[in-house]
């Protein structure tokens, strides 16, 4: 019968993998400190392909672990203790939900840095070959991070926090062509050069998120939807389909048409 895991778990566990010697054996550490709550023979994960296909599964144990929040957060989990532990992004090639794609889960990308695939037989993973080949150098100590983890799971950084939401504005305005940088500049409460000057000190820009956007878009509405690619190209805003499909091939190595019949199998970070 599973128990409940007690307060103050967590923190505990992050003492533990401070100390991982790899990537590899604080993602094993931490299936093993979780499947120490559950039933005798369960694990939480299957990680049967982490070491040669780099691959994670949840296992479904019951109605808790079908729930999509649940499922979203353990994902987010396994995607922040690598970034933590290593003190780089965690990067995925693909990601797989086994529940419905709801109305908000186009903008999921901004989270996992990858567009997710819905409906599918479970929800799994599957790293970027880099990954697991990080060193081990926290970008802050256990202690630190415990006490930061909801925090931590929702945002890659704080200097991120502009960025993200100028991504937001752009995302919410998309379809209905008010997104110049004056409205989003506006929409935030600075002027133009502000925006500008502020988004350079990020290491980004608008003209860079924008396309971010589109790109997020894009992939999301080929793998998600039957929308034609004409009509996919016309609502980001290209004026012919020639233009998107030279982009798309730019962000993916594929064409719109490959990427959709692929399944959305691409390395996108």
């Amino acid at each position: 019968m599973p128990r409940k895991v007690p307060v103050g778990s967590f923190a505990a566990l992050c003492q533990m993998l401070y100390h991982s010697p790899d990537i590899l054996t604080a993602l094993e550490n931490y299936n093993r400190f979780y499947s120490l709550f559950l039933s005798p023979g369960d694990t939480l994960l299957d990680i049967s392909s982490l070491r040669d296909d780099r691959r994670i599964t949840i296992n479904s144990l019951g109605e808790l672990n079908d729930q999509p929040m649940f499922q979203q957060t353990i994902i987010l989990t396994l995607l922040r203790i690598p970034a933590w532990l290593s003190g780089r992004k965690a990067c995925l090639d693909l990601l797989r939900f086994s529940f419905d794609a709801m109305p908000f889960d186009e903008e999921f990308s901004y989270l996992y840095g990858v567009i997710p695939k819905f409906r599918s037989d479970t929800t799994s993973l599957l790293y970027s070959k880099a990954v697991l080949e990080y060193p081990i150098q926290p970008s802050e100590r256990a202690g630190v991070f415990g006490d930061h983890y909801i925090e931590n799971l929702l945002l890659w950084s704080t200097k991120d926090d502009l960025a993200r939401n100028v991504y937001a504005e752009i995302s919410h305005r998309l379809f209905n062509e008010k997104y110049d940088v004056v409205m989003i500049a506006n929409e935030l409460g600075v002027s133009k050069h502000t925006l500008a000057r502020r988004l350079k000190t990020t290491g980004s820009s608008y003209s860079e998120i924008l396309v971010r956007v589109r790109k997020d878009k894009a992939l999301y509405l080929l793998l998600n939807s039957t929308e034609s690619i004409e009509s996919i190209a016309e609502h980001l805003g290209f004026k012919e389909l020639g233009s998107f499909s030279r982009a798309f091939k730019i962000w993916t190595n594929l064409s719109p048409s490959q990427y959709r019949d692929q399944g959305g199998d691409a390395t996108i970070c």
